[in-house]
């Protein structure tokens, strides 16, 4: 009989005259069509770990039942009475308003469209057409340290249109609107959603534009593997989107989860945010997709920074300098034309990148960039030769090879005169020693880090150190940029304190700035002060150090090493000269499985001590 009544709904309502909306109701209860894997997708269902199920999306205006949010049959039924209602002037139809969910309808009940009161979203399909979509790219535009937001990278949906030309393509991007917040206040808003987040559509060469020339982040480019029918099922849920607001939390709830449901809303059948973690970042946005087989190609943008290094490397340091000194407006543009026309053009295309390069970053006005950009331009075609590309293919992996995100790790070692063995965890997402390839040079972000340890003069375990956070941005200085590196620390350590070698735990905000220096291929050296705050059990139960910080980051092959040194004078609860001389390391094995060690030699709150360590991580 269950199979039976869904054929004899179909049949009833094929013979009818008109639909009723109570019969079309109770054929799509028949059908299941409430649990139906698509139009959960189109709600943005999920199933909480509790088992409590709702929407992502928290817009009243996305939903037609009062308790559509939580009740994806209420909805279902609205939607169907939405769908078969007579139009009211000046108000949007239920198909103009969601047009995904009235496809989604008409095409699993088997309805006539032309026996519906409004047969289609007009509006949509002139949209449509005008876009005339042929493809779609998943876009990542690499991390940018020097901004909270993106430290991770960013994820969007490129539309590629039949105009093949990059001004007619758009760009699907899913932000949170954050206001001219910053600091604290940012940080604790983003972590626990306190800010709007929304869909936008927009030229794609605008946000090449900010990504590439403002930011200077290199774009990478993967080709999906979705047909005319697929994009014409995403572009529809996109447009029942627009406006439409919803909580955006940095760690889960955010850009590279968000597009996951879109593409479901193309192929339901993939899946993909089922497949997320609890935690998403952009990088696992991309690696569920190429898992999942839609990746067909990877293509690269470099940024004009990094267009600038590479001419600068290529050309001799006198020349590079001239072109420097040319998009400065200290020399005339003539002055890099000799007897080698190749590389006077090659000299000219530097100073020409660089001087683009400092107009986006403010660093030049318009008022001076047009009266130098123009006699370059002019100098430089009378040369006659044809531009050399600026480098040619990315120097590295792209990110979704990398390492995986998550990082276990196991070893052991001697610290403070004991031995101990010890067991680590790490969700997100990269140090400066984890496996170098698809990840940006001289970046790290740490996310909850926990290392415990059992001690062999202990009967537990104990938490050795937390780290909430860690950050580093170590952009190595050169003739033509400057950025400060800095660095980020926050969490819980344990320290041995005094003669009598009491353990502690100390809540600290670890905060460096300073510059670093490339040391050919081989890596960087950098010199930081660095500023600790600690939270101790003394009294006053502050203490505040300064002091400076010298290292190094070297890699060659496989092997990464870290030689570093620091020195810290210390005020407030405890009054200490701390220091610390050791050296860090790994040994990439494979991708996904690395061996660290460590040693150090270092006095801490009156303790003198050594430590030396080795672990075993793997990567997920």
């Amino acid at each position: 009989m269950r199979r039976l009544l869904p054929l004899l709904l179909a049949t009833a309502l094929a013979a009818a005259d008109q639909y009723t909306v109570g019969e079309v109701q109770a054929f799509a209860t028949a059908r299941g069509l409430a649990e139906d894997r698509e139009w959960l997708t189109l709600l943005h269902v999920e199933r909480a770990w509790y088992g409590f199920r709702r929407s992502l999306v928290d817009d009243p205006a996305f939903f037609l039942a009062a308790e559509g949010r939580r009740d994806p049959q209420a909805e279902l039924d609205a939607s169907i009475a939405g769908l078969l209602a007579a139009p009211i002037a000046d108000a949007k139809h239920m198909v103009e308003r969601f047009p995904a969910r009235a496809e989604f309808l008409i095409r699993r009940l088997g309805l006539d469209r032309t026996r519906l009161p409004v047969p289609r979203s007009q509006e949509f399909e002139d949209a449509y057409a005008g876009l005339g979509p042929r493809s779609a790219a998943l876009c990542f535009p690499t991390a940018y340290m020097n901004t909270p937001a993106s430290m991770f990278g960013h994820t969007l949906l490129l539309i590629r249109s039949r105009v093949k030309t990059g001004m007619a393509s758009q760009a699907i991007n899913y932000a949170a609107l954050t206001g001219d917040d910053g600091g604290v206040a940012f940080a604790l808003k983003g972590v626990l959603g306190g800010y709007p987040g929304h869909f936008s559509l927009m030229p794609y060469w605008q946000k090449l534009n900010e990504y590439s020339d403002l930011d200077q982040r290199d774009v990478w480019e993967y080709e999906l593997a979705l047909s005319p029918e697929d994009l014409r099922r995403l572009l529809l849920h996109v447009w029942e989107m627009r406006g439409i607001r919803s909580d955006y939390w940095f760690f889960d709830e955010n850009c590279a989860y968000y597009l996951l449901y879109l593409l479901d809303a193309a192929r339901p059948e993939l899946a993909l945010h089922e497949q997320a973690p609890p935690w998403v970042i952009p990088l696992d946005t991309v690696r569920i997709m190429r898992e999942a087989g839609l990746v067909t190609g990877v293509s690269w943008r470099p940024s004009l920074a990094t267009k600038v290094k590479a001419r600068a490397a290529r050309l001799p340091p006198a020349r590079a300098e001239r072109a420097r000194r040319i998009a400065l407006g200290e020399l005339p543009p003539s002055a890099a034309v000799d007897g080698d026309v190749a590389a006077s053009a090659d000299e000219l295309d530097l100073a020409a990148d660089y001087l683009q390069a400092l107009r986006n970053r403010s660093k030049v006005d318009q008022a001076a960039f047009q009266p130098r950009f123009v006699p370059l331009l002019q100098e430089r075609a009378r040369l006659g030769v044809p531009a050399q590309e600026a480098i040619s293919a990315p120097v590295d992996v792209p990110p979704d090879q990398g390492h995986g995100s998550l990082r276990l790790g196991f070893g052991g070692g001697y610290h403070g005169g004991l031995r101990y063995v010890e067991a680590a965890i790490r969700p997100a997402y990269h140090d400066l020693l984890d496996p170098a390839a698809g990840y940006t040079a001289g970046a790290q972000i740490d996310f909850c880090s926990l290392v415990g340890r059992w001690y062999e003069d202990g009967q537990t375990p104990v938490l050795e150190r937390f780290d909430a956070i860690g950050l580093r941005s170590f952009a190595a200085r050169d003739g033509f940029f400057h950025q400060p590196s800095w660095k980020v620390d926050t969490g819980l350590v344990r320290e041995l304190v005094g003669n009598e070698r009491n353990d502690e735990y100390h809540a600290f905000v670890d905060f460096g700035v300073g510059a670093s220096w490339a040391l050919g291929g081989a890596g960087l050296v950098y010199a930081l002060i660095d500023a600790d705050l600690r939270v101790i059990d003394a009294d006053p139960s502050l203490a505040i150090g300064l002091g400076p910080e010298v290292g190094a980051i070297l890699r060659w092959d496989r092997l990464a090493i870290q030689p570093g040194a620091r020195w810290g004078s210390y005020v407030g609860g405890l009054h200490e000269d701390n220091w610390r001389l050791g050296l860090r390391g790994s040994f990439t094995v494979h991708r996904d499985l690395a061996v660290g060690f460590e040693a150090a030699r270092w006095r801490s709150w009156d303790v003198l001590g050594d430590s030396l360590g080795i672990r075993i991580n793997a990567y997920f």
